[in-house]
């Protein structure tokens, strides 16, 4: 460096400064947002759990005979998936989550039934579903589940990894050019219901 001219000086000290910034977004900058991102997307995702709950608790044996009265009408109104059997209402649910993680602009990457906890008079129905997007997108999904009918329950919300999770369905439409980097990988479990309980596990 001491043989150098001031200005090639420069330029070296410039060149240097501009990989020393770039390593610092790529591995300090960079996976410090995407962890603050995800905390905050738990910590709204948490007190809206913790609001639901407590007002599921508090009106636990209005709905209990709401949902008898239901049963005794045969009339699951819009409260409760469509369908006579767990199979069919499963398909039902998986359909709305495939439109709602498209309207919302992320990606579907996969869907999975998995066992959700029993509630007395209904049949519980789980669905795994993983998508790549950003916070924005999750956001609006989240609101689409939540004013759902009929009505879609979040029992539990995982950012898994600040990459999109492989194996993507891309859901944009056919005129859409390119494919868009997402940085989250975002796992959602959801659970809605069908009207009477049901031995039928199909």
């Amino acid at each position: 460096m001491k043989n150098l001219s001031p200005g090639v000086q420069r330029l070296v000290a410039i060149a240097l400064l501009a990989v020393l910034l770039l390593v610092f977004v790529q591995y300090v900058a960079m996976p410090l947002w995407t962890y603050y991102a995800s905390r905050a997307a738990d910590f709204v995702f948490q007190r809206r759990q913790a609001h639901r709950f407590e007002y599921l608790l508090a009106h636990e044996e209005a709905i209990d005979v709401a949902s008898q009265r239901l049963a005794l009408e045969n009339d699951g109104g819009e409260l409760f998936l469509p369908g006579s059997k767990p199979a069919i209402a499963s398909a039902n649910l998986r359909e709305f989550v495939t439109d709602a993680v498209e309207r919302s602009g992320a990606q579907l990457v996969s869907t999975q039934e998995y066992e959700a906890g029993a509630v007395p008079s209904v049949t519980a129905i789980g669905l795994q579903v993983n998508v790549n997007g950003e916070i924005r997108h999750l956001v609006d999904l989240l609101h689409d589940i939540e004013n759902s009918r009929p009505v879609v329950l979040i029992d539990q919300l995982n950012i898994v990894s600040s990459s999109p999770i492989k194996g993507a369905v891309q859901t944009r439409s056919p005129g859409t050019v390119g494919q868009e980097h997402f940085s989250l990988g975002i796992r959602i479990n959801l659970v809605a219901y069908l009207l009477g309980e049901s031995s039928d596990e199909t």
